[in-house]
């Protein structure tokens, strides 16, 4: 059965429901009810019909005679909830009134829910109604959270990126400029006289080996995989405060060799790169403080800023994928975190990252 091919992307956009049933009374009864709904409706009078059009239109509801001429409608459920394609699918068998060995039976073969018979039309309208509504809650779920596992592929597909390039630019790169340094430095100790193009160049290499061994940093501190988070925000907030005269201040409240899980350092590490590159580019600030703790389980991230501040709700109205605001969303998101931004015009920025921590990485 499984390698029967799907027909669905050929189906009508309406939901479709596969009505199992041999039963003429049956069979019309909820024909009568669903037929004016905005449903397409399916039909099967035998076991190996129902399975052939379930897994040729992957319906969105299955109603399935407990009694079909070919197998039970217990075989037919067991069968369905076997296919991967099927086996979210919601059963409702129809069953004779007041049967509870069928119902027990039924349950066990993986039944949703049961419709008795003689059918009381507003009961079976109702059933089906709350039915395809709960299908729908549950295939947006999926997608939702398709969404999450995709977009956390895409952040660690980004990370090992960044990691390998700035492997290579710190390995290959910063080594190689080694080399023609020190060529250079024999070249002018073994000049007779001063020599301004050797001293030019020299002084060019050394701006370029630095301004390469930052943008390896910047990419992926090693610093962060080898010690951990709480050197790496120390760094960060170093190099900030020398290279742009920005008062950093930081508070960090645990002990510096604190451990935990990757996507969580890197996602604090992120955020406030992130947060930091937004501030010295549009804030206007002269000081920002970083606050790192952890408490009652959580591992909280505190940025504050005394800059120009902005109104966030106009902002991401007139641009609703702001990539900085998203990247860091997403990425305290990924991580099982959350993320607040609080921001009034000439009074700063505060932003507050918190991810569970239950277990720490020894």
């Amino acid at each position: 059965m499984s390698n029967t091919p799907s027909l669905k992307s050929d189906a009508p956009a309406s939901p479709i429901i596969l009505i199992a049933e041999d039963e003429a009374v049956s069979h019309d009864a909820i024909s009568a009810v669903l037929s004016n709904q905005d449903y397409t409706l399916a039909f099967a009078e035998t076991g190996s019909q129902a399975l052939e059009q379930a897994m040729r239109l992957l319906p969105d509801l299955i109603l399935l005679g407990a009694m079909l001429p070919d197998m039970d409608g217990y075989q037919v459920c067991r069968t369905l909830r076997a296919e991967p394609n099927l086996a979210q699918v919601p059963v409702v068998m129809i069953t004779a009134f007041d049967d509870q060995e069928a119902r027990a039976q039924g349950l066990a073969s993986g039944v949703d829910d049961f419709i008795s018979t003689p059918f009381n039309r507003a009961e079976l309208y109702a059933r089906v109604r709350t039915l395809m509504q709960l299908n729908r809650c549950h295939a947006l779920l999926k997608e939702h959270q398709a969404s999450i596992n995709l977009n956390r592929q895409m952040l660690e597909l980004q990370e090992q990126f960044r990691a390998m390039v700035s492997t290579e630019l710190y390995d290959y790169v910063l080594e190689n400029l080694s080399s023609l340094k020190q060529l250079v430095r024999q070249a002018l100790r073994k000049a007779l006289r001063p020599n301004a193009v050797l001293e030019t160049t020299l002084a060019t290499l050394d701006d370029l080996a630095a301004h390469v061994r930052n943008l390896s940093l910047d990419l992926r501190p090693t610093i962060l995989d080898d010690f951990g988070l709480y050197p790496t925000l120390t760094w960060l907030s170093d190099q900030t405060q020398h290279q742009t005269g920005l008062d950093v201040r930081r508070n960090f409240t645990q002990a510096q060799d604190n451990r935990y899980a990757p996507m969580i350092e890197t996602a604090v590490f992120r955020i406030t790169q992130e947060a930091v590159t937004n501030i010295v580019q549009h804030a206007k600030a002269t000081e920002m403080t970083i606050e790192l703790e952890e408490r009652n389980g959580l591992l909280r991230l505190k940025i504050d800023d005394n800059g120009m501040g902005f109104d966030l709700a106009s902002l991401i109205k007139l641009k609703p994928h702001l990539s900085g605001i998203f990247v860091m969303h997403e990425r305290a998101r990924m991580a099982g975190g959350s993320l607040i931004i609080e921001s009034v015009p000439k009074h700063g920025t505060h932003i507050v990252a918190s991810f569970p921590v239950a277990t720490k990485i020894v």
